[in-house]
């Protein structure tokens, strides 16, 4: 029986859809905020009932915006979940936020109910590009924040930017990076513009109303973001994202090393420990229907796939790899009762030639080249 597990919570609530998004996010839907809730402790009484004795060392309440939830709702949640789970006094507790819905009061209200973590979505600090992206908050609003969390007492305060967006330069990202690093932020995600099929952003690019930065501007965006977090103190860790030494995001780092997580909400994801492999479920992504599926006694599991141990070495070894730590080969003999350098013999042999990886103590690690180009690296375990 899985004895430990991550915990992540879906809340698919936001006041505004983003041009760029297409996570299962649903805006003015407030009416359903509180029978949302209702199935979401529902749901996490089920996994109770499968798994009595779970221990938790993170929690992640991401979205959608979390932050457009009543506190109280959040709170309700916590502390359902500190009820039923192992949740220690060292558990990492994240909550998402937009700057504009992270207000003063809330943020303390989160504080209560334990969150030690703050992940606010800044994105840029260029108002123009904001707007262009259907953000509705400005540097000055993250700031602001960013101070409020503070004054709650949530210290750990993380911040995603994004590269590749309409009209930026490589100064805008800088600006974005800077205004992170200045209000404070240990932890920073620096993803890349995904121009998701069936976006309103994806359609003004293709009719040319809005036009994105070429792969050399977004290359050089993505080193000399690289060059700047890493001189003000956010070291990489993975490869999108930067940490003060200890502020590194412990509940992702679980999904890094594949580890067992138990997801709670529509459209969450779970993956169940079976000791040979995993179980990978995914719940049904309709709002309306996983609260109608809880109000009916229903499972909001609406597909299952069983992960083998080839899959799930090749898991492992993948996104392993996307670590600045890379893959324990010592614990991987422990978990799969098999030498990653053999079972993967083909891929390490040649990436190691190329300069892609190495290995160093035990562990088998991307180069900082094996890191700029992992999807090169993933190729080549495809290709096994």
């Amino acid at each position: 029986m899985m004895e430990r597990a991550g915990l992540y919570i879906h809340i698919p609530f936001c006041v505004r859809r983003c041009a760029y998004c297409d996570f299962v996010s649903y805006a003015g839907r407030e009416d359903a905020m509180e029978a949302y809730v209702a199935a979401l402790l529902s749901e996490m009484e089920s996994v109770f009932w499968r798994f009595p004795a779970l221990a938790v060392p993170t929690v992640y309440v991401g979205g959608g915006t979390p932050s457009s939830l009543p506190p109280g709702l959040i709170a309700r949640v916590l502390g359902r979940a500190r009820e039923l789970f192992a949740i220690g006094p060292d558990a990492e507790i994240t909550v998402e936020a937009n700057p504009e819905t992270a207000s003063a009061r809330k943020l303390t209200e989160y504080a209560r109910a334990g969150v030690n973590r703050l992940s606010l979505g800044l994105q840029s600090a260029s108002s123009r590009i904001l707007e262009a992206i259907g953000r509705l908050h400005n540097a000055e609003d993250f700031e602001r924040a960013a101070s409020f969390a503070r004054e709650a007492g949530i210290e750990n305060i993380g911040a995603d930017v994004m590269y590749g967006l309409p009209g930026q330069t490589t100064g805008d990202h800088a600006r974005a990076l800077a205004a992170a690093v200045d209000a404070g932020a240990k932890h920073v995600s620096a993803y890349a513009l995904t121009l998701a099929e069936g976006t309103p952003l994806d359609a003004a690019v293709r009719e040319g109303a809005v036009s994105l930065p070429n792969e050399d501007e977004q290359y050089a965006m993505y080193l000399a973001g690289d060059d700047f977090l890493e001189a003000h103190g956010l070291l990489r860790y993975e490869v999108s994202n930067y940490a003060a030494p200890g502020r590194e995001c412990r509940h992702n780092l679980s999904y890094w090393r594949n580890e067992p997580y138990v997801g709670l909400g529509a459209a969450a994801h779970s993956c169940i420990d079976t000791g040979d492999g995993a179980i990978r479920t995914e719940n049904v992504p309709g709002l309306d229907e996983y609260i109608a599926r809880a109000a009916r006694g229903e499972s909001p599991i609406m597909r299952s796939i069983r992960i083998g141990r080839e899959e799930s070495m090749f898991e492992t070894m993948m996104l392993g790899l996307r670590l600045v730590d890379g893959v324990d080969t010592d614990a991987f003999c422990a978990r799969y009762g098999a030498k990653a350098g053999e079972v993967f013999a083909g891929p390490v042999e040649r990436l190691a030639r190329s300069e892609m990886i190495r290995m160093e103590k035990g562990r088998l690690k991307p180069t900082g080249k094996g890191l700029d180009f992992h999807t090169l690296v993933a190729l080549e375990f495809l290709g096994k």
